[in-house]
This record gives C-alpha cells, sequence and structure tokens, in this order.
C-alpha cells in the first residue's frame, strides 16, 4: 500500500468521527460525550467492516431526496445557475424537480 493509500485510509476514518460527533453535538449532546461516541461508532464500523471493499452508489434514492428537498429549498426561480452549478444538476432536473414540487402542493 503506498503511503498516500494509507493516509487517505486514515483520512476517511478522522473524517467519518468528526461527522458523526458534528451531527451528534447538533441534536444537543455535549462534545465530550459526542466525541467519545463519534470514536466508539467509527470504530464499530472499523471492527465489523474492516477488508471489506465498499463502494457508495452514485446516487442512492434516500440520499436523492435529501438532496432533491435541499435544492428545491434552496432554488428561488432565479438562482438557476448558482443550483445547477453547486449541485452538479442540469437545469432540465432542476425545473423538473420544482415542477413536480408545486403539482404536489395544488
Amino acid at each position: 500500500m503506498t503511503s498516500i493509500q494509507a493516509q487517505r485510509k486514515n483520512e476517511l476514518f478522522s473524517e467519518l468521527a468528526e461527522s458523526i460527533q458534528y451531527e451528534l453535538e447538533k441534536i444537543g449532546i455535549d462534545e465530550g460525550k459526542a466525541l467519545e461516541k463519534a470514536e466508539e461508532i467509527t470504530f464499530n464500523i472499523y471492527e465489523n467492516w474492516r477488508g471489506l471493499s465498499i463502494v457508495f452508489p452514485m446516487n442512492p434514492e434516500r440520499y436523492m431526496e435529501k438532496l432533491k428537498a435541499k435544492i428545491l429549498e434552496e432554488f428561488d426561480g432565479r438562482n438557476t445557475t448558482e443550483i445547477v452549478r453547486k449541485y452538479k444538476i442540469s437545469e432540465n432536473i432542476l425545473y423538473r424537480w420544482n415542477r413536480a414540487s408545486l403539482t404536489k402542493r395544488k
């Protein structure tokens, strides 16, 4: 394994622990307990799945629904260029999602 690969693997677990800690703090868990729990969760993931190659799908349905909701919340009709660049989606997709959202509200 190259040193770059080893470094990326270490970064993965550090970033995972930081992300979990951040989410725990958002729901009111104090910093110390959040850090402890985040490290515990990260270690459990490592213990359960070490040695496996995990590939995350590009557009899992659950993620796409959250992303769609976030994009539509930000979209104001005048920021099309900003939205399509930020989220790397096409204008057609943005407009399709917006039309569907407006139709649901009626």
